[in-house]
């Protein structure tokens, strides 16, 4: 458990895909994961994990550690 007492995010669950497995194909966008994973094209809850992923190199995330905003529509 982390710090939050949640589980720590550790996948894409649409896609069945670790941020550890996408960091290891080597993909450099979001959109490379989008298309050899089909992470982040379903429900999209994991595309600030893919993005921060990407840009620090994590694989594991405290699920309070992204804010969503979501916009009325």
């Amino acid at each position: 458990m982390s710090e939050s007492g949640l589980r720590p995010v550790r996948r894409c669950v649409c896609a069945s895909v670790t941020f550890a497995e996408m960091k290891l194909s080597g993909a450099k966008t979001l959109e490379e994961i989008n298309h050899r994973f089909d992470a982040g094209i379903n429900c999209g809850l994991c595309v600030p994990y893919i993005e921060r992923m990407l840009e620090t190199g994590e694989v594991e995330f405290d699920a309070s550690s992204i804010v969503y905003s979501c916009e009325a529509g």
